[in-house]
């Protein structure tokens, strides 16, 4: 998958609608980035002879797609530059469903379909602002799901798919040998929340480690949410990854590449990371399995100096 994604040098004189460049010589797709007549950065799809009359025209408050007939082309147009990045990751999307494919009408219904699942990442949604330290923990779980990437080769959309802690599911990341559970700590701490008897129960055939996380808050050479957000994206980039599953995750926190920025007063320096086997005999958990049928949504601390035995070797391969 060959292709250049640079808007350097393209401009529009106004004396025509697309001003534009193929975006890569290897495809047999004529796959456009251009500038229109109101100088909005666009992708062009340029179509076979057939015409595609029953491409309807959607219109979105940040983009737009339409069927130009004189064109014979699919035209994606970003209404606000101010999303110019995430522009960049649709295109990268849609050029990674349709690079290869060679039947016309699967072209056109991939291009539309994907189109249609990005649209909700370019919505104005009210933001309803997370605390300090629901920040702190979607840091940990972001620095583990990029430990996670670079640490298996393979497919990536798998890793993206295997975070599920964005969905209120009992594991921060589920694989079909191992699940992890992420705790995020400041190091005066020295003990993390069980917050359900789920937590730590694990399926009878695969492990469960918890990792912790015990990081400082640092004001001058700390990372952000938002700094995260950009290592994982440019990962996603160079594997070849679906930027949808990262950023559908992401909106479950109600943010987007634009608004990660709103947290950039919290930066943090990660100062341990650690793993924890909770398979091994005797390790100190209550689970459902245990309890009387009278006791639910009961609430724990580990203290971690007491569970040091059972601390293993880190390791992010998963596969």
């Amino acid at each position: 998958m060959d292709y250049l994604l640079s808007w350097d040098k393209l401009s529009n004189d106004g004396n025509s609608f697309i001003s534009g460049k193929r975006i890569s010589a290897s495809s047999i797709l004529e796959l456009h980035v251009g500038i229109t007549d109101k100088t909005q950065r666009c992708l062009i799809l340029y179509l076979s002879k057939d015409l595609y009359d029953e491409i309807k025209a959607i219109d979105k408050l940040h983009l737009s797609l339409e069927f130009i007939k004189s064109q014979n082309a699919i035209v994606l147009t970003l209404k606000d530059i101010l999303f110019s990045n995430l522009f960049d990751d649709l295109i990268h999307s849609i050029y990674k469903e349709i690079y290869d494919k060679k039947d016309g009408k699967l072209i056109v219904q991939l291009f539309i379909k994907t189109f249609l699942k990005w649209c909700e990442f370019f919505e104005d949604n009210t933001h309803s602002k997370m605390t300090k330290n629901e920040v702190q923990g979607l840091f940990g779980e972001l620095h583990v799901l990029h430990q996670l990437i670079k640490s298996n080769v393979g497919n990536i959309d798998a890793l993206l798919s295997s975070w599920r802690g964005p969905y209120k599911e009992p594991h921060d990341f589920v694989f079909s040998k191992v699940d992890i559970e992420v705790k995020t700590i400041q190091t005066s701490k020295n003990s993390i929340s069980i917050t359900s008897e789920q937590q730590l129960e694990n399926h009878p055939d695969k492990g469960l480690l918890i990792s912790v996380i015990s990081l400082n808050d640092d004001y001058l050479t700390g990372q952000t949410l938002k700094n995260k957000v950009e290592k994982i994206r440019q990962s996603i980039l160079d594997f070849h990854g679906d930027y949808s599953l990262f950023y559908k995750a992401l909106s479950e926190f109600e943010l987007t590449p634009q608004n990660v920025s709103i947290y950039n007063n919290f930066k943090f320096t990660i100062i341990s990371d650690r793993q924890f086997n909770t398979q091994i005999d005797n390790f100190p958990k209550l689970t459902s399995k245990e309890l009387p049928k009278a006791i639910s949504k009961l609430k724990y601390s580990l203290n971690l100096e007491q569970i040091s035995e059972f601390e293993i070797e880190r390791s992010y391969c998963v596969s």
